[in-house]
């Protein structure tokens, strides 16, 4: 026999978990989809006569079962470290043989009867997985919100990381690092017809690709451009408002050393300057940015005044064409554009914990 609600207990069924959701401890503990499966189960046995228990304490018995402690492990793809790497709250670790081999046997110990099944998925992830870096985060709830909480953080964590890679200020150089799945690496592929031959060709659209491999000493060395400063960034709850504007930067110049199209690249460093050094819409914004920006850098006039013009001409390139294909002189002015939106971003991070507000900086560099 099969049982269901009518258009009514249903509507009162979302409020209720809306109601409990409401609660920060509930939120942070168990995922709606969770809830929704106790609740359902609980009325099930309340509609049966198989309990007299209230849901609150069907609940509160469910979730202290099912919330635990968990060590959330997400691969990072085009990405090898030598040894484990601290950023904020989370750790970013090896995929070695080893820790593939703890995980395979904790496997196997926890379904004995399924040994070959997991022997055999271990060989594939392998494939997958062995060699990567992981982000691994510690989250505390119920398994299925465990994942999805530990997702949009390492989400968060690696569009912050790959702000430090090798390729982020170099213009030609394209930083394939993400969660592995999400990652990409453009090719092209082309099929010529003669009369007498067909030749297959496949390449690589970006001119050079950045495979990161962060030794243990190149991670100590990450020390002096703000690294541990950024990894603080990752957590976006409790941030002032100026850490949340280097933050949405940041990320915003990262996903952009993701974009073999030199133009696309372009557009994202120029939202990463705008979110930093505007105060406001309806400023001017290449007189603004370009003060400030030289501001930051330099307190030489004539090398203010060179910082301004490349910045003034990346804008100028910008607003001309979208296109894979730029001139060499084009190419040179967004290289020199692209190393000076790094450094100024990076001198914003260096000094996010001495101003609280945006508007604060903003007026500090106006000052110089």
């Amino acid at each position: 026999m099969e049982y269901g609600f009518l258009s009514p207990g249903i509507k009162i069924l979302e409020e209720v978990k809306d109601l409990i959701l409401c609660g920060k401890v509930a939120r942070e503990k168990i995922s709606r989809e969770f809830l929704e499966k106790e609740l359902l189960e609980w009325s099930r046995k309340k509609f049966l006569k198989e309990t007299d228990e209230a849901f609150s304490d069907a609940l509160l018995s469910a979730s202290t079962n099912a919330v635990k402690d968990f060590e959330v492990w997400i691969p990072i793809a085009h990405l090898e470290v030598e040894s484990n790497v601290d950023f904020g709250k989370v750790k970013i670790c090896p995929l070695s043989v080893e820790k593939v081999d703890e995980f395979e046997s904790m496997g196997v110990k926890a379904s004995p009867a399924q040994k070959d099944a997991i022997r055999q998925l271990f060989q594939k992830l392998r494939e997958d997985i062995q060699g990567y870096a992981a982000i691994v985060i510690k989250v505390e709830s119920e398994s299925s919100l465990a994942s999805k909480v530990a997702l949009k953080i390492a989400q968060d964590a690696v569009d912050l990381l790959r702000f430090f890679s090798p390729a982020a200020f170099v213009s030609w150089k394209l930083c394939p690092t993400a969660l592995l799945g999400s990652d990409i690496l453009p090719r092209t592929k082309t099929v010529a017809v003669s009369e007498s031959s067909i030749v297959i060709n496949e390449s690589m659209l970006a001119q050079d690709v950045e495979f990161w491999k962060l030794s243990e000493a190149a991670a100590k060395k990450l020390e002096s451009s703000g690294f541990q400063l950024a990894g603080r960034l990752i957590d976006k709850k409790e941030l002032s408002d100026f850490s949340t504007a280097i933050r949405s930067s940041i990320i915003a110049y990262s996903k952009g050393t993701t974009k073999p199209d030199l133009t696309d690249r372009l557009f994202h460093v120029v939202a990463a300057l705008e979110q930093l050094f505007l105060k406001h819409e309806v400023e001017p914004i290449v007189p603004s940015i370009s003060r400030r920006v030289s501001n930051i850098l330099s307190r030489a006039g004539t090398e203010r005044s060179q910082i301004s013009d490349i910045i003034r001409r990346a804008y100028q390139i910008k607003d001309k064409h979208r296109s894979l294909f730029h001139s060499q002189q084009e190419g040179d002015i967004l290289q020199r554009f692209i190393q000076i939106s790094y450094s100024s971003i990076i001198t914003a991070l260096l000094n996010s914990e001495r101003f609280l507000e945006k508007s604060d900086f903003l007026n500090a560099l106006d000052a110089l």
